[in-house]
């Protein structure tokens, strides 16, 4: 198998040469390669499908944006490191999803390493996204939250309670830690309602619901609010088994030092 450059996105014009050798992206059974000097897949741009592995380049590199990456239910797109970890440089967003489903990022592209993706920074999954399970992700010294999953309701209806849901979002075997002073992990959007001006008139929009939530088997320390805090949980989600030491050192606000909320 011979891996498929992408060039959707440059960073400094020319497609640069991946440094992943035919042979290293077939054994990480790599659909698409993104290499270490571009940061963004574009499924829509890559025609990427249910079933296709992404790899990322192991290396150190900057902030990844992954957007329009839609696999199929049962079929999910797989996102993983190959070769080494992904390490990113410190940077507010380190991993940026926009408007996928269907997907899963997981650091276990290369058994050397337990996290295969090294973060400096928040790995968020917001603009529409749902369908999502996070894996073997490692973040530290974020400078809010370690990961932010949700969608804020603007004056585009899409976002409303009454047009979307973040479902099926799974968390698990992640370690979190050295957070600034902002949660382990922030999950959905705490206010019940949000007053916004939609072209000149005051509108109040509704967030949207979490339904089937997981998070499981992560490990979470030495953070700057809560541990874990999640927001318009439908029943049926699950949090447990998780280990979080050091919460609430320094919250951005009162109250925003538990261990669970």
């Amino acid at each position: 198998m011979k891996p498929v450059l992408l060039c959707a996105v440059l960073l400094l014009g020319g497609c640069g040469v991946a440094a992943l050798s035919s042979e290293d992206a077939a054994a990480c059974g790599c659909t698409h390669v993104v290499p270490s000097q571009h940061y963004r897949f574009d499924g829509a741009v890559a025609k990427a499908k249910g079933g296709d592995v992404v790899c990322f380049e192991g290396g150190s590199r900057g902030p990844i944006n992954i957007r329009n990456v839609v696999g199929e239910e049962g079929a999910p797109i797989v996102v993983r490191n190959c070769k080494g970890a992904v390490v990113t440089t410190q940077y507010h967003y380190s991993i940026s999803v926009e408007r996928s489903r269907y997907l899963r990022i997981t650091g276990t592209g290369d058994t050397s390493v337990e996290y295969g993706f090294q973060l400096g920074g928040t790995l968020g999954a917001n603009t529409m996204t749902s369908d999502i399970e996070i894996d073997h992700v490692e973040v530290k010294g974020a400078s809010f939250a370690g990961l932010m999953l949700k969608t804020d309701p603007t004056c585009d209806p899409a976002t409303w309670k009454e047009n979307f849901e973040m479902a099926n979002v799974k968390v698990h075997d992640n370690y979190i830690h050295e957070t600034g002073d902002g949660e382990g992990m922030y999950i959905g959007y705490t206010a019940y309602e949000r007053t916004l001006e939609c072209n000149g008139v005051p509108t109040v929009v509704y967030p949207h619901d979490m339904r089937g939530l997981v998070v499981e088997n992560n490990v979470l320390k030495n953070l700057g609010a809560d541990g874990i805090q999640v927001s318009k949980c439908l029943p049926g989600c699950r949090v447990e088994n998780n280990l979080i030491e050091n919460y609430g050192q320094r919250p951005f606000a009162q109250w925003q030092n538990n261990g669970i909320q």
